[in-house]
């Protein structure tokens, strides 16, 4: 009888401990969650501020005439395909390396005239900020079998850290 009782009230403790836990945990990431959010949130609009081509992004972003992709995105899509395509794989190269923040590519449906060796009008904008705050935007167009770099401009920006808010969720 003593042991049925240990076993039961043992898993009883067991069962509050993991509950307060994972309560602790989901409260926590949410957290981490913002904190990441409005991090990358304030970096993209630092390098959208340095680029005038990049302002009008979110106009035609309201539009459907931009759409905004991430790495996570890319891996979808493989999933979905069931492999990565030439164009895919062009463009997973860009989001390599040390950043501060996300990387981010922006693709803008095709406005202009076809230039000769590509095969549509779209026009790719990854931009990203390094670590030493210095913001990159890298210009893009399609061709028939991958995604070629146009253009590669550089321009000092602030070095934006979390809050100190952030930070200090992050400690505890």
């Amino acid at each position: 009888m003593i042991k049925k009782l240990s076993i039961l009230l043992t898993l009883i403790l067991m069962n509050i401990f993991l509950n307060f836990n994972v309560t602790y945990a989901s409260n926590n990431s949410l957290n981490n969650d913002e904190c990441s959010s409005n991090l990358n949130k304030r970096i993209l609009d630092d390098i959208k501020g340095s680029f005038p081509e990049l302002k009008n992004l979110q106009e035609k972003q309201e539009t459907g005439k931009v759409t905004k992709y991430d790495y996570y995105d890319f891996h979808k899509a493989i999933i979905i395909e069931g492999r990565e395509t030439t164009h895919i794989k062009s463009l997973l190269s860009l989001f390599s390396g040390t950043s501060l923040g996300n990387r981010h590519l922006f693709i803008v449906s095709g406005e202009e005239a076809l230039p000769p060796k590509y095969d549509n009008s779209f026009i790719g904008y990854m931009v990203y900020k390094q670590t030493d705050g210095t913001n990159v935007m890298i210009k893009l167009r399609r061709s028939d079998k991958a995604w070629g770099v146009i253009s590669k401009q550089k321009v000092a920006g602030r070095k934006i850290l979390p809050t100190k808010e952030c930070l200090d969720k992050l400690i505890k």
